[in-house]
Order: C-alpha cells, then structure tokens, then sequence
C-alpha cells in the first residue's frame, strides 16, 4: 500500500494506492474536499443502503437514489498494521454530480 497525497483544484487530499492499484481517498479526504465537518455516524436504520456518510443529508437523497444508490465504493484496508476506511477514488466526480 501506498500513501500520499493527490491536489485536486486547490485542495491537496489524502490518499492510497492498494496492492491491486485500488485508488482510495481516505474519509478525510472527502469530508476535506467539500469542505464538510466530520460528524458522528448516522444510524444505519436512516441511511440508504452504501451511500456514504457524508451524504446522507435529507435534500439529496433524491439524487442519490436516482445516481448512485446501489453503488458501493467503501474500502477498508490495513496500513502498518491499522486498519482504515476510505472510498475508491471514482467516487469523487460523482459526488460532484450528486451536488451539482
């Protein structure tokens, strides 16, 4: 595995690259690049089925619904020995749509 940092627009985001050239973006990495704060998980009994966390605000379940509900792009891998989360890469443009 490995880490480093990838620049999108102004923002430089973490990242990994997984054995089997998987590209992740870390979940700071996403709440970073959309400016968003990291709160508590939400409830699984409120959220769709694989949308993420940090898109589980009310207004855009229309969206995602119709995008990308039955889209799984979560990822946990073991780095040095702990383990983390993060999305596969591709995720991020359709974020984009999602909000656009």
């Amino acid at each position: 595995i490995y880490s480093g940092k990838v620049m999108i627009g102004q923002k430089e985001l973490p990242c990994a690259v997984l054995d089997d050239e998987t590209r992740i973006l870390t979940n700071t990495a996403i709440f970073k690049a959309f400016d968003r704060p990291r709160k508590g998980k939400p409830s699984e009994d409120y959220r769709l089925k694989n949308v993420p966390a940090f898109l589980t605000a009310n207004n855009l379940k229309p969206y995602i619904e119709r995008e990308r509900a039955n889209d799984d792009y979560s990822v946990e891998y073991i780095r040095s020995g702990r383990q983390y989360a993060g999305y596969k890469a591709e995720i991020l443009p359709h974020i984009c749509d999602i909000y656009l």
